[in-house]
């Protein structure tokens, strides 16, 4: 009775939260401003700056992501499980810190840009604008379609390949007839999915564009709304902006999985092919698997470089000293730790609270799934709008709100991926729970902590660390406040690259700071299973 009850509590927040965050867009709406946005060329340039950058990215992005995952599902589970690791990489780290590993690399008159432009004939511009933001693009993107596309392959079963080498099978049939099956059917939802990324993308195109020429729709809302007080004007666009997301809904409300999953004895169990490939193909597939690894960690390395060559000349100690001394740095790092730590606490606790209330009831399930699909820009200007009623504007300066909406943004991430083992643990342990008579906390500490305890660590890790990067929320409401990522963009603007590298080793200390209680779990484990081998 009271899981009922919470559950319905739960549903009507959820779908006065959602209303909340929407309604006040929509009422801003009036045939003026819808009128005066058709007409305006500003907005028309925006809008085919991003369909065109979101279609050539996702061109590219799933042109190389099918063959890659091609490649990659015919390796080892360790190989796998490597580049997993190394594309999962990509997507956790701060969107500030890839960029300005790719801005070093393409800075103006480097060796990289020199060489594009004698024999590409590329110009030494090429990174700001819409080159540098597909690149970005394809970076975040590309890991989500192999690993989507080469575990899909890994599951086709190896009887499968075995009649295909007994019947002669070449390169082309191979594809035809094994692998385009398997990927047109995720293929649709994958495509979908990354358009939506980069169509409404904000952050990456405000930092590598933003020119009149180069403004994004989220960029083109931002500056209607903070810099012209075209509240009307900001709204309808952000409107506008929302339909492709309730039409990627719509588009997974028909979709029906009526195929029946491989068995356990039918997928293959060692990744290898059963067929025997020339050595020429063998050499080029490790040349891709080098190139992607090299791909992912190329800003990462780029960044490394430069403090090697900072602490080679014997700076390091003195910019250390002025970045302290910058202004705002040291309350900078104090405030964007609260709001990473604080959005990882509520992000953990709404993710397992949704979950337990959703146990057998799938309509609750469309909260976290439309908070995962709508454009982050259109639920900070439904809470700008809220908000913005308020007499006492010095609501809108509160760091909790920042926390507080980086919770509803990542939380669906954390739903989406603990969803499965939590209900699987729930499953596996309800009649011992019942049988024991044992309470929710009970429940928590003696069966889901020590199986699922890593998750519930990883899941706080990842969330506080795509907070600590946040740049789109702060530049709503951060107003008297300065995070680590706006003292990083004041330093990239004013071309103290020298500080922003120092910078980023401040990033990588609190990322390994909230990834410290993951390894330590590691360590615990693994001192745990090495001791009891021993004692065996």
């Amino acid at each position: 009775m009271l899981i009922n009850r919470l559950a319905g509590i739960y549903f009507g927040l959820g779908l006065l939260l959602i209303t909340s965050l929407l309604l006040p867009t929509f009422l801003h709406f009036n045939i003026d401003s819808f009128s005066l946005l058709y007409h305006s060329q500003f907005y028309q340039k925006a809008f085919i700056f991003s369909l065109k950058n979101a279609l050539i990215s996702l061109a590219i992005s799933l042109l190389l992501g099918s063959f890659i995952g091609i490649i990659l599902s015919k390796f080892s589970a360790k190989i796998s499980r490597f580049i997993y690791i190394i594309g999962s990489l990509g997507m956790v780290l701060p969107t500030i810190i890839v960029i300005f590993g790719w801005q070093r690399l393409f800075h103006y008159r480097s060796e990289l840009t020199m060489l594009l432009h004698d024999y590409f004939a590329i110009s030494d511009n090429f990174f700001y604008g819409s080159g540098g933001i597909i690149l970005i693009y394809v970076y975040y993107n590309l890991p989500l379609v192999i690993i989507t596309i080469s575990i899909r392959l890994e599951q086709i079963p190896s009887n499968y390949f075995r009649l295909a080498s007994q019947l002669g099978f070449d390169k082309k049939d191979y594809f035809i007839y094994l692998y385009w099956p398997v990927i047109k059917k995720s293929l649709a939802n994958i495509a979908f999915l990354v358009f939506l990324v980069c169509f409404q993308d904000f952050s990456i195109t405000n930092i590598l564009g933003g020119r009149p020429s180069q403004t994004s729709l989220p960029v083109f809302i931002y500056q209607a709304l903070i810099y012209n007080n075209e509240l009307n004007l900001a709204a309808v666009a952000t409107g506008l902006q929302i339909l492709p997301s309730l039409g990627y809904l719509f588009f997974l409300s028909r979709q029906k999985y009526r195929k029946k999953p491989f068995t356990a004895s039918e997928v293959k169990q060692a990744y290898l092919p059963v067929y025997h490939h020339p050595l020429f193909y063998k050499i080029l597939e490790i040349l891709v698997l080098i190139l992607l690894v090299g791909f992912m960690l190329l800003p990462l390395w780029n960044s490394a470089l430069n403090t090697l060559n900072i602490i080679q000349q014997g700076r390091f100690i003195s910019l250390a000293k002025e970045l302290i001394s910058y202004p705002g740095f040291l309350t900078s790092i104090i405030l964007s730790t609260k709001i990473a730590i604080s959005s990882g606490i509520l992000a953990c606790l709404c993710a397992y609270f949704h979950i337990k209330i959703s146990l057998n009831r799938p309509l609750i399930n469309i909260f976290p799934w439309l908070l995962l699909i709508l454009p982050p820009l259109s639920l900070a200007l439904g809470c700008f709008f809220i908000l913005y009623k308020f007499e006492n504007l010095a609501v809108l300066q509160n760091w909790q709100i920042l926390a507080s909406l980086n919770c509803l943004i990542y939380y669906p991430i954390l739903v989406y991926f603990w969803y499965e083992p939590v209900v699987g643990i729930n499953r596996q342990y309800d009649k011992l729970v019942k049988t024991l008579g044992l309470n929710l906390w009970q429940k928590i500490i003696y069966i889901e902590w020590p199986a699922l305890g890593k998750i519930f660590l990883l899941g706080f890790s990842i969330v506080a660390t795509l907070a600590l990067g946040d740049l789109t929320i702060i530049l709503f409401f951060g107003s008297p406040f300065e995070t680590l990522t706006i003292i990083h963009q004041n330093l990239t603007s004013h071309y103290r690259f020298d500080l922003t590298i120092i910078l980023q080793i401040v990033f990588f200390m609190l990322i390994g700071l909230f990834f410290l209680p993951v390894l330590m779990w590691q360590l615990f484990n693994f001192i745990i299973i090495r001791s009891g081998v021993r004692s065996s």
